[in-house]
C-alpha cells in the first residue's frame, strides 16, 4: 500500500503548480518509465498495481533495483485517482525533474546538432512527440518558449516516451533566446507552410553574428542551427520570423496546407540533421545508384 506521505504527495502534484513546486515528474506506464530510467532519471518513489504485468526490461530494472526510491503496491485501479492519462497500464512513477538551467552552452562544444524549439505549442501531444523526434534524431537539446505546453506534465512525457531525460529541456522568453543565440552565432531557421522548399534548402547561409561576407550553411557540418516550430493555428510569432535567416517548409501535394506541427518538425529535423549528413559534399552530385525520390503530386 501506499505510504501515507507518498499519497500526499502524489495528491499535490495532480496541478501544474503543485508539481512544478515538487520539483518532480509524474511518469504513466511501463515504457515512459523504462526509457526514462534508463536514461538516467531519478526515481523517488514506483507504485504498481497488484498483478500488473510488465515488459521483461522494466521488470529486470525493478528486481536489480536499478530503480532507486520508494515502492508500493496498490489494488487494481487504484491509480486512477492520481494518474493523468486515462490508462496508466498498471505502474506509475515519480521522478526529480532535471534542471537544465540557462543559458545552455555554446553549441560548437556539442558537434553543432542543432537546437529545437517550440513556440506556443500548446497540445502536451505534440509537444512530447516534436521531443521525441529530437532526441531520435540527434537533436542537441529542447527549448519550451513562454505559451509552450508544460513539456514535463504527465501526458507530454508519456508522448515523448520516457526521451524527455534524454536531452536537455529548457524553458526560456523570447528574448532571452534571441540574445543566446546572436551571442553564439545560431542560424534561426522558421518552420512555415509559406517558406523555402526544404529541399532547396542547401546555399551558404549569413550568419547574425556575421560582419559581411557568406559563412558556412546548413550543409556544411560547422554550421549551429535552431529550428523554430509554431503554433498549429497561429504559426511562429512575428519576432522569430523577422528574426530568422530563413523559413523552410515541406512541400506537400495541391490542396493540402499544412501537416500536423509533430509530424511538420520531425521531417524537418531529419532533413536539418541525420538527412543532411547522408548527402555528399556538392549538393547536387548523387552517388552511383542512387534513386530520386518522386516529385509532389500534381
Amino acid at each position: 500500500m501506499l505510504r501515507r506521505a507518498d499519497e500526499r504527495l502524489l495528491r499535490r502534484i495532480r496541478t501544474r503548480r503543485g508539481r512544478m513546486r515538487e520539483g518532480v515528474v509524474v511518469l504513466e506506464g511501463p515504457r515512459a518509465i523504462e526509457t526514462a530510467v534508463r536514461h538516467g532519471a531519478d526515481i523517488l518513489l514506483t507504485a504498481r498495481e497488484t498483478g500488473a504485468t510488465l515488459p521483461p526490461g522494466l521488470e529486470s530494472l525493478l528486481a536489480g533495483r536499478r530503480i532507486g526510491g520508494s515502492r508500493a503496491e496498490v489494488p487494481v485501479g487504484g491509480l486512477a485517482g492520481f494518474a493523468r492519462t486515462a490508462h496508466p497500464q498498471g505502474i506509475l512513477a515519480i521522478a526529480r525533474e532535471p534542471d537544465a538551467g540557462w543559458p545552455p552552452p555554446s553549441l560548437a562544444a556539442c558537434q553543432g546538432r542543432g537546437v529545437l524549439v517550440l513556440d506556443r505549442i500548446r497540445d502536451p501531444g505534440n509537444a512530447g512527440a516534436l521531443v521525441r523526434s529530437a532526441a531520435a534524431l540527434g537533436t542537441e537539446r529542447v527549448i519550451a518558449l513562454d505559451g509552450t505546453v508544460d513539456l514535463w506534465s504527465a501526458k507530454a512525457v508519456r508522448a515523448a516516451a520516457g526521451l524527455s531525460f534524454a536531452l536537455p529541456l529548457h524553458r526560456a522568453r523570447w528574448r532571452e533566446l534571441d540574445r543566446w543565440m546572436a551571442s553564439r552565432g545560431v542560424v534561426l531557421v522558421v518552420a512555415d507552410p509559406r517558406g523555402r522548399d526544404i529541399r532547396e534548402f542547401g546555399l551558404p547561409l549569413r550568419s547574425p553574428s556575421a560582419a559581411g561576407g557568406g559563412v558556412p550553411g546548413l550543409r556544411d557540418a560547422g554550421a549551429d542551427w535552431a529550428l523554430l516550430v509554431g503554433n498549429e493555428a497561429r504559426g511562429p510569432r512575428p519576432e522569430a520570423t523577422g528574426a530568422s535567416t530563413a523559413r523552410v517548409a515541406i512541400p506537400l501535394r495541391p490542396g493540402v496546407e499544412s501537416l500536423n506541427a509533430a509530424l511538420a518538425g520531425a521531417l524537418l529535423l531529419w532533413e536539418l540533421g541525420p538527412g543532411r549528413a547522408r548527402r555528399p559534399e556538392g549538393g547536387g552530385r548523387t552517388p552511383p545508384g542512387h534513386r530520386e525520390p518522386r516529385p509532389p503530386l500534381a
